[in-house]
Formats: C-alpha cells, structure tokens, sequence
C-alpha cells in the first residue's frame, strides 16, 4: 500500500467519525475538492471543503463511507465506495428551495479520483449516485416504479 491509500484512508476514517480537521489534515488551501448533489460544486482550499463537509452531515448526520476497491498508480490513486446515511437534516436545493429531513436511511455508491503531490492532496473528484433517481426514491421524495429496471 502506498502512501496515498494511506492518507485516503486516515481521511475515511475522519470521515466517518465526522471529525473535519483531521478530514483535511492532508488539504492545503490549493488543494480542489469536486462534489456532485445537493452541495455540487467545486470547492478550493481546506476551509471552503470544511463548509461543504458540515452542510453535508447536517443532512446526513450518521452517514459513513466504505471504500470497496482501490487503484493506485503512483501520487494517483480511484476510489469505489459505498455511503449510507439517515437523511435527518433538510436539504437545501437552493437559498428559497428546501426539503424537509424525510428521517429516511438511503445508500448510494460513488467513485473518488485523487492526486496527491508532495504529501498533500491536490485534487478530490466524487462521482455518485447522491442526486440519482434512485437516492430520490429511497428518500420518497418520488415513486420508484417507473425507474430504469424497475418495470
């Protein structure tokens, strides 16, 4: 294992324990972090990536990540994952549009593409399934059938 998984890991853990200063404790202010569902965006440095982790967790406030498979090339390193959460928190769509918590407990996958230079992270891309019609219909917030694979 390189020292990538390595600090991809100890960041999971962080993750995981909702702990966001040793989350980033591998960031810098130059390090990007890309994140697709309610908080789509591109977030720049260690402090903006903090607000989005917390906005996060006020939605989802048990939510964990699994990693299930790692490639490592060098200071590049995918991630497949899994995450699971109780949606307790309501999720604000935009600054007039907001969803109240629906108290239910949803699953999603995901892939995170990672580059690491001099020790630090460089850039954290996610690709997931948080705004899928799936995780809508997990949180009933639309009706399942009809969805592809579903009839």
């Amino acid at each position: 294992m390189g020292a990538t998984r390595e600090l991809y890991e100890q960041a999971v853990e962080c993750f995981n324990r909702h702990d966001v200063d040793g989350l980033l404790a591998g960031a810098s202010e130059e390090s990007i972090f890309v994140r697709p569902g309610w908080g789509e965006g591109e977030y720049h440095g260690a402090a903006s990536a903090a607000d989005y982790f917390r906005a996060l967790w006020e939605v989802f406030p048990d939510m964990t990540m699994h990693p299930t498979r790692y490639i490592e090339q060098g200071d590049d390193l995918a991630v497949e994952f899994s995450w699971t959460g109780t949606n307790a928190g309501p999720i604000h769509l935009s600054e007039s549009q907001t969803i109240p918590a629906t108290g239910r407990q949803v699953t999603g996958r995901g892939v995170d593409l990672v580059s690491v230079r001099a020790g630090r992270l460089r850039h954290s891309e996610v690709f997931n399934s948080g705004r899928s019609l799936d995780t809508l219909a997990q949180l009933g917030l639309i009706a399942d059938e009809g969805l592809v694979g579903q009839r």
